[in-house]
């Protein structure tokens, strides 16, 4: 990556507003200046989303791994729908509407709303009268691989287009884990999003532009569903007095290659984010994500605790992943056991290192879907980008990454009060107290003996006292390379094949 990375030492009054740079495949976006808020769970996202969506007058441009129409967005748990609200806006005003939906094989993602059902009832909201008002473009990620065992090379849907952004005027742009589903109505879920104004959104429109183009492009120009010419560059239509924050717009981008993995073809700004930010930790790494399967971080993670003594890394995960029983999520969940494990050995006390999960009672699990990282109270990021071999370096992220002491040491506070304070719980003040005044040295003493404590309260059958526990990781299966039917799991391709090393082909 060419830029130079925002790193916990960057000096954030260092950092100027620059201008996203020409558009192109290799998108490598400088440092700039904006102003950020942290999002956490769905009711402030949604509200926030709501509210700036209601309120455009020109455009709105949405990329989604998925989307489900019926979702309430404002916040209340009332209508409008997502659907609904779109309806309204590009009615009641000339406002463009660009939605980028990845192509998920239905074969491969049952679950999911199939994405040509999407954009057919998205393409109905189009008022008489107008063209072009709604365009939507499903977007089939292409790899070519080599088939095991076979000698050849096979074309598959493998990688997505996992992101999950938006902008709207020019002057707001939204970046996270969330996506519209119905998923988040359910207080069981864990997420966080960031809302972002300033010179940085710049940089989130020329990305989704540049993206549009390019699946324009694959899909053919002419085609009678698109209109003639492309998005324009990102205009300048941000709020230039909103440059509070040092912040940094990194993407994982591949495209297609006849070599299998080839990491030549990738961008993966993501990653290395990740990488310069544990190379610069100095007394704490935090990390809320879905998963945890990279060796390579794991890796920096070690070394880095190996330089720094004092250095301590709290990694909060679901209990388990949503996923199938197939052999593929079984061999996923037994590369994240091994990605554990890489440090769990190093730390067998579990005193530098630590994982834990979340229950909102005893029966009650918090399914972790965020995807953040917090440095010493100085960096933080959060995206689309899992901490997984296909985030890191195969599907389609976007991440933002902010220079900021106080929006990191805030943002950090308020997890961990989300996490630690139970709703009605006694103590509630001066447990917010001792978070407030902890040091970094303590920072797994604290999460540690909440754990032992639920689980002490879970064995006589008493109330949770936070949302604290220890995560134990599904045990998985190894399966044999050439045995793994070929579905779209990177890890099985890549996830002990970091940048720079040999693929398994």
């Amino acid at each position: 990556m060419s830029a130079s990375l925002l790193t916990p030492d960057t000096t954030p009054g260092s950092v100027g507003p620059r201008d996203p740079g020409p558009a192109g495949e290799d998108e490598v976006f400088p440092p700039t200046r904006g102003e950020v808020k942290v999002l956490i769970d769905a009711e402030r996202t949604f509200r926030e989303m709501h509210d700036r969506m209601a309120g455009a007058q020109r455009y709105i441009y949405l990329a989604g791994w998925f989307i489900q129409l019926e979702t309430l967005v404002n916040g209340t748990g009332q209508p409008p729908t997502l659907l609904q609200l779109l309806r309204r806006i590009v009615r009641k005003r000339s406002v463009q509407v660009r939605v980028l939906l990845s192509f998920l094989p239905p074969e491969f993602f049952p679950k999911a709303t199939p994405a040509e059902e999407t954009k057919k009832r998205l393409l109905a909201l189009e008022p008489e009268g107008r063209q072009l008002a709604v365009q939507v473009f499903t977007h089939p990620f292409f790899r070519t691989i080599p088939v095991p065992g076979k000698g050849k090379n096979i074309r598959l849907t493998l990688g997505t287009s996992h992101e999950k952004m938006m902008v709207v005027d020019g002057k707001y742009g939204f970046c996270g884990g969330l996506e519209f589903t119905k998923e988040y109505a359910k207080a069981h879920r864990h997420d966080v999003h960031m809302l972002v104004e300033g010179a940085a959104v710049k940089h989130l429109e020329q990305h989704f532009v540049t993206h549009w183009r390019e699946v324009r492009a694959a899909r053919g120009r002419g085609s009678k569903e698109v209109d003639p010419g492309d998005l324009p560059d990102a205009a300048s239509n941000y709020d230039p007095s909103k440059s509070r924050h040092a912040v940094q717009v990194a993407i994982t981008k591949s495209k297609d290659s006849y070599l299998g993995i080839d990491y030549s073809n990738l961008v993966h700004g993501v990653f290395d984010a990740y990488l310069a930010a544990v190379q610069q930790a100095k007394d704490y790494i935090y990390i809320e994500n879905q998963y945890f399967r990279d060796k390579a971080l794991a890796k920096a993670i070690r070394v880095r605790l190996e330089e720094r003594p004092e250095l301590e890394t709290i990694i909060v995960l679901p209990h388990r992943a949503e996923e199938d029983e197939s052999p593929a999520a079984l061999y996923a969940e037994f590369i994240q056991r091994e990605t554990i494990d890489l440090l769990r050995e190093f730390d067998p006390k579990g005193t530098r290192v630590g994982f834990f999960s979340l229950k909102s009672s005893r029966t009650e699990k918090i399914y972790v879907h965020a995807k953040v990282m917090i440095v010493d109270d100085k960096w933080m990021t959060t995206g689309s980008a899992n901490a997984n071999p296909r985030s890191f370096y195969l599907d389609s992220e976007t991440n933002v990454v902010v220079r900021d002491e106080g929006l990191a040491r805030r943002s950090r506070l308020e997890l961990w009060k989300e996490h630690f304070i139970s709703q009605g719980t006694k103590g509630g003040s001066a447990q917010s107290k001792r978070i407030e005044t902890a040091v970094p040295s303590t920072f797994l003493d604290l999460w540690a003996a909440a754990a032992r404590d639920n689980a002490e309260r879970e064995k006589r059958g008493r109330p949770l006292s936070s949302r604290v526990v220890i995560h134990e990781p599904a045990p998985g299966k190894k399966i044999p390379f050439d045995q793994i039917p070929l579905m779209p799991d990177a890890e099985k391709l890549v996830g002990e094949f970091p940048p720079g090393s040999d693929s398994p082909a």
